[in-house]
């Protein structure tokens, strides 16, 4: 029977689940508070640090823990915890920030011990669940808070009305050349009738005039000859007792009457509360009259609606008989510019001719309607609607050049170059875009020169009329600046309102109504996703405003151009309902991850609206409550597997530009805890870590290293914890955790950093580990935490092991020091390592797989440390006694006071068992340093027959 030699080159390739004949070598059947480093081989892991106690109570699992990385002399973690009365009822949240250098804590909005947030204050951000609700993107000095069921509400607010004003400009003078205007003025709701108009409170009365009927003789008019004149009735009074119950508006009516009606009067009624206010008799009408009058000669030979002293019929008040509100009236008058006779070149001036228009315009009925404004010497009439506040009108000109020389400029024009280069400062109107060029309509707004009343200036876009301005901030993430060491603003955050355009040319994003999911930043431009869309700012992140703070744009600032650094507002394509969770930039390009795939965004060297585009790249399942993780070249995602968790690994590869995501599960696929709540990684460590919901005392840890682009380690283990993990954080090489244990809530940190030691050349494992110094003559010290009743242990820094208990925060050494000591005090953890069966193989082609015709027996084991002072070795045979072996570095009479002494070598252990179901683990459960390279075992092999080939 052979006596052979098996080894293990390393033990730094983590857990396999895989069965032992299809393992690597390295790998092992458990690790569990050991790291694997390929600088340092497999070493118990670093111990973690307490910075401070944070909150005198613990946080519930629910709670959402951000980190803040601002400098190297402020970083800072938010803490966002629910909060309930004496009956246990949910009241509010609770918002604090700390210093993670010393765990000071920062003000918010200059409180200190809490921001409460609730119904009443921010509601925004009060949620029963801040940690599956509430997302954070720091960016700056300022972290944008994101509450994921917190749908975008527009505004009430509107943009202001059109005003009711237009102009008539005359463009060019000619002689003898006839300009016209029209109008027509429409009243609110024209040719309805409203509901609560009492019809029989409204009467009228009749006078009598004179109608000239025909000439019965011929010849001039004038005195001897004969007229005859019939009475016609006109109405001359009008009553209302009560129009109905909040009745307003301008109203006209059907009038009837037991006389004949020729014309039916056309009459304006204002009513303000069921009061008749004001009436406007643009005609009388013509009612039926009585007898005639008779003329012989001279005298009274003027026109109508003149009563000659008759007396008048009486008896003719009617009651109307429908009313509705006014239709239009239609309003016109004239100018005719004079002739060029004796060179009077004045009379084809065009501020000559609006002049003489402006008072036509006074004569013939307009001032009834509109206030008439011109600026002297200037070619423009401005008229602006007083009636009733909801009437409208139209305008519009022609005249005898063709209708070149003039124009009606009201609520649009056709052109923008038909405006006069003179204005109104700030007057409004609609351009209508050109048809055959796409173009969309637009606005514009005249500013003058020097801001005054009137004069030259320039037209600038503006936005449209009587829309919803944008979206209501108090839906919209919201702000939390850093506005000094230790001090944070919470405010809500500036955007934007609507600068151009209307509902047709520049809607709202497409997030308004709906949830926002994520939010990003990529080149430069602060991004949002909802449902299937994707909403990117305005270029340049956010201007500042007159407070000196960033306001974001998501409007288009202009519609006659499409600006290279307008905002993007953009969904994907896909034959599946997609609602996108997470978007992460990635090699030049933006990746974006819904629940089943993954796109890009694409927009080439400079990112614009042009060359935006979206392309679904892969197809994989992604685990959405955490964001994606992107470490050097990489990007990393969990997934579901039923009751566990997977991994991908996602690039893109250089040469063919495709894209791929490679499992770094497969090896451990019943491993990793469903539920996956946080994860973090370090580029400076190659590490990643895992914290689960179903498990919050531990952190799955996964180590990678790349050589030459071929990836040589791919190990997974976790670190356990006394207590729960609320939230990680890499900053460089030092992990950072909120641990909650009894009943309190604490900041600790973890250094990872290879070859990390103490002062005294080892590192000192102990959780939640303090320094402190035990003066002389002294037993007590008195930890900034509060651990388990007799659940710490205390070191000296150079190793020495004090006996001490402890009641919660007090710790009592058995003896008292002689000296003043330097100690540190903290939770131990034990670190174990369990080696795969040690089968053995024989050769199978190019390779090895275990043979049915061999028989192993281990005889013994040999492991290589180094820098290691304490471990043991576990051998448990299936069905037999746990044999244990324990290594120390000390030497009968070789130890020194005050010191440790580190050894390096091979430690060999008997077996003496077959390797089928033995289990052979390290441990170490000491506060002492260990560090392992490989290990080797010899066996005895017992083989009927050999392999070939």
């Amino acid at each position: 029977m052979p006596l052979i030699n098996t080894a293990v080159p390393n033990l730094i390739q983590g857990v396999s689940q895989q069965s032992d004949a299809t393992r690597f070598a390295g790998q092992c059947e458990e690790q569990e508070n050991a790291l694997s480093s390929v600088a340092d081989g497999l070493k118990k892991r670093p111990n973690t640090r307490h910075i401070a106690r944070l909150i005198q109570t613990e946080i519930g699992k629910e709670s959402f823990v951000h980190f803040i990385n601002r400098s190297d002399s402020e970083k800072y973690v938010v803490i966002v915890y629910k909060e309930y009365d004496s009956s246990n009822v949910h009241t509010g949240c609770k918002m604090r920030a700390f210093n993670v250098i010393d765990g000071t804590e920062a003000s918010i909005n200059s409180i200190t011990g809490g921001y409460t947030i609730s119904d009443t204050q921010f509601k925004y951000l009060h949620t029963a669940e801040p940690k599956s609700s509430l997302n954070a993107l720091s960016i700056g000095d300022t972290t944008l808070l994101l509450n994921k069921t917190q749908a975008v509400a527009p505004k009430t607010e509107k943009t202001a009305a059109l005003t009711k004003e237009g102009l008539v400009t005359i463009l060019q003078g000619g002689y003898e050349k006839t300009y016209r205007v029209e109008a027509e003025v429409i009243p609110e709701g024209a040719g309805q009738q409203p509901a609560n108009l009492v019809m029989p409170s409204v009467t009228f009365t009749l006078a009598p005039y004179l109608y000239e009927s025909r000439i019965r003789s011929h010849g001039v008019r004038g005195v001897g000859k004969t007229y005859t004149y019939y009475y016609r009735h006109a109405v001359s009074g009008f009553s209302i007792t009560q129009a109905g119950a909040n009745l307003d508006g301008q109203l006209n009516f059907t009038f009837t009457s037991n006389l004949a009606i020729y014309t039916q009067p056309i009459i304006s009624a204002v009513i303000t509360d069921g009061a008749l206010t004001n009436l406007i008799i643009r005609n009388g009408g013509s009612f039926e009259g009585s007898g005639d009058y008779n003329v012989s000669s001279g005298g009274a030979s003027t026109g109508s609606n003149k009563y000659y002293g008759q007396t008048a019929p009486t008896g003719f008040n009617h009651t109307v008989s429908g009313g509705y509100i006014s239709t239009a009236v239609t309003l016109n008058t004239s100018a005719t510019s004079g002739s060029s006779a004796n060179n009077n070149s004045a009379a084809a001036n065009t501020s000559t001719i609006a002049s003489a228009l402006q008072s036509n315009m006074n004569n013939d009925g307009f001032l009834t309607y509109f206030g008439i404004n011109r600026k002297a010497n200037d070619s423009s009439i401005y008229l602006s609607l007083t009636t009733q506040t909801d009437a409208d009108f139209t305008l519009s000109t022609s005249d005898d050049l063709a209708n070149s020389g003039m124009k009606a400029i009201y609520k649009e024009i056709d052109s923008i170059t038909s405006l006069p280069v003179k204005n109104k400062n700030g007057f409004r109107i609609k351009v209508k875009g050109d048809v055959e060029l796409s173009e969309d309509d637009y606005y514009v707004e005249f500013q003058t020169n020097q801001g005054q009343a009137f004069g030259e200036g320039s037209y600038v876009e503006t936005v449209g009329f009587d829309i919803i301005k944008g979206y209501e901030p108090s839906t919209m993430p919201h702000s939390l600046i850093n506005n000094a060491v230790n001090s944070f603003v919470l405010e809500e955050t500036n955007f934007e309102d609507r600068l151009a355009g209307d509902d047709l040319s520049n809607p709202l994003p497409s997030f308004v109504g709906s949830e926002i999911e994520a939010m990003f930043f990529f080149k430069n431009r602060l991004g949002f996703l909802s449902k299937e869309n994707v909403i990117i700012s305005e270029a340049g992140f956010g201007v500042l405003n007159d407070d000196g703070k960033i306001v974001f744009n998501f409007g288009r600032t202009s519609i006659t151009t499409l600006l290279d650094s307008a905002p993007i507002d953009v969904s994907v394509a896909s034959s599946r309902v997609t609602n996108l969770k997470s978007a992460k930039g990635f090699q030049e390009n933006l990746i974006l991850f819904s629940e089943n795939g993954q796109f890009v965004l694409k927009g080439g060297d400079v990112l614009t609206p042009k060359t935006v585009s979206i392309t679904p790249i892969t197809n994989f399942s992604f685990e959405d409550q955490v964001d994606p993780l992107p470490l050097g070249s990489y990007l990393y995602f969990p997934f579901t597997r039923g009751e566990f968790t997977g991994m991908r690994e996602f690039t893109i590869n250089a040469n063919t530009d495709v894209y791929n995501s490679i499992e770094v599960t497969e090896h451990v696929p019943a491993y990793i805890p469903k539920d996956i709540i946080d994860m973090a990684g370090t580029t400076s460590e190659d590490m990643i870590v895992l914290l689960s919901n179903d498990e919050k005392g531990s952190l799955y840890i996964y180590n990678y290293f790349w050589n030459n682009n071929q990836k040589v380690l791919s190990a997974w283990s976790k670190f356990t914890f006394t207590g729960e993990i609320r939230g990680v954080e890499f900053i460089e090489s030092t992990l950072y955790a909120i641990a909650t244990n009894n009943g309190e809530t604490n900041l600790v940190e973890m250094p990872l950093e290879s070859g990390l030691t103490d002062a005294a050349g080892f590192v000192t494992h102990l959780d939640m580990r303090v320094a402190s110094t035990v003066t002389n003559g002294s037993n007590t010290i008195t930890l900034p935490y509060t651990p388990a009743d007799n659940s710490v242990e205390v070191y000296t820094t150079d190793g020495l092991k004090l006996n001490a208990t402890n009641s919660g925060a007090t710790v009592t050494l058995t003896q008292a020091v002689t000296a003043d000591t330097d100690v540190f005090v903290g939770i131990p953890y034990t670190m174990k390592y369990t080696f795969s069966e040690q089968l053995f193989k024989a050769r199978a082609g190019q390779g090895s797989s275990p043979s049915n015709a061999a028989n192993l027996m281990v005889r013994n084991g040999s492991i290589y440390f180094d820098k290691t002072a304490f471990f043991k070795v576990k051998v448990t045979p299936k069905h037999r006694d746990t044999t244990e072996n324990v290594f120390t570095p000390d030497i009968v009479g070789s130890s020194t006071l005050g010191s440790l002494n580190l050894n390096s070598g091979f430690y060999r252990f008997p077996v003496f068992t077959k390797a089928q179901d033995t289990t052979i683990t390290i441990e170490n459960e000491s506060a002492l340093p260990s560090n392992f390279q490989s290990a080797e075992f010899e066996s005895f092999l017992h083989s009927r027959s050999n392999r070939y080939g």
